[in-house]
């Protein structure tokens, strides 16, 4: 990513449209948040690169 501002961005559209797919699914929306996280870390796709300015948010 170019920016943090865009990769926060896309961490946060990637967080919403897991909720709401939860909610149709009728399951608890912290488990979304938390698979999400799981899938964005450097484990599996790698989306966070600023790992600093976003330690410091959450």
């Amino acid at each position: 990513m170019h920016s943090v501002f865009a990769e926060f961005a896309l961490l946060l559209l990637m967080s919403a449209a897991a909720g709401a797919f939860a909610l149709l699914l009728r399951q608890p929306v912290l488990i979304a948040y938390i698979v999400i996280g799981i899938v964005a870390g450097p484990a599996v796709l790698g989306v966070v690169t600023a790992h600093e300015q976003i330690d410091l948010l959450a």
